[in-house]
């Protein structure tokens, strides 16, 4: 196209030239994963951070509960962040308890992610271990009807914003003393 244009004297160069972009040029995208011993040292720090012991304020340890186990929704689902906060109780089917290979007890949890929730916009079924936090998040949260979000915000009435997690995210990542990148 551009060598007609330049042709018929439509524009007055023949081709583009760019830039060729270095190793050094290239935009660092963020992490993907964490390594075994991240990924425990994040564990370790979430059972400090959010025990009776380190919160005095019964409404902080509630929110960090909260924090806490939508960490270990989030790992054991594979949900995307725009799917989780947007889970409703209505959205778990079933749960099911059973022993693994190496004799672990495991809770399956049947998830419908919603069409209206999903990056695609296709509703899909799955099933993945992980029902254990939603059960014990069930125990602490006051918010329990069908249509209320698992992980909601201070009121209850809408899912918890990216900003508290984020925030709670940064806490979490510096307390466990992995490097943070914002």
């Amino acid at each position: 196209i551009i060598r007609f244009a330049y042709k018929n004297k439509y524009i007055l160069f023949d081709s583009f030239e760019y830039r060729k972009i270095g190793k050094s040029q290239q935009i660092v995208v963020a992490r993907e994963t964490f390594d075994d011993n991240e990924y425990w040292k994040i564990v370790y720090f979430l059972r400090f951070w959010s025990s009776k012991k380190n919160n005095n304020d019964n409404e902080i340890r509630i929110r960090r509960l909260m924090i806490k186990d939508m960490f270990f929704t989030a790992t054991n689902t594979y949900l995307r962040l725009g799917e989780l906060v947007n889970l409703k109780w209505k959205d778990i089917l079933s749960y099911e308890n059973i022993i693994d290979k190496i004799g672990h007890h495991q809770t399956l949890v049947t998830i419908r992610v919603r069409a209206e929730t999903s990056k695609v916009r296709r509703e899909r079924i799955i099933t993945v271990r992980g029902g254990n936090y939603l059960r014990r998040w069930y125990k602490h949260t006051k918010y329990k009807d069908d249509n209320d979000f698992i992980f909601t915000n201070h009121g209850g009435n809408n899912h918890i914003n990216q900003k508290e997690i984020y925030s709670s995210w940064k806490e979490i990542m510096i307390g466990s003393g992995i490097d943070y990148k914002n």
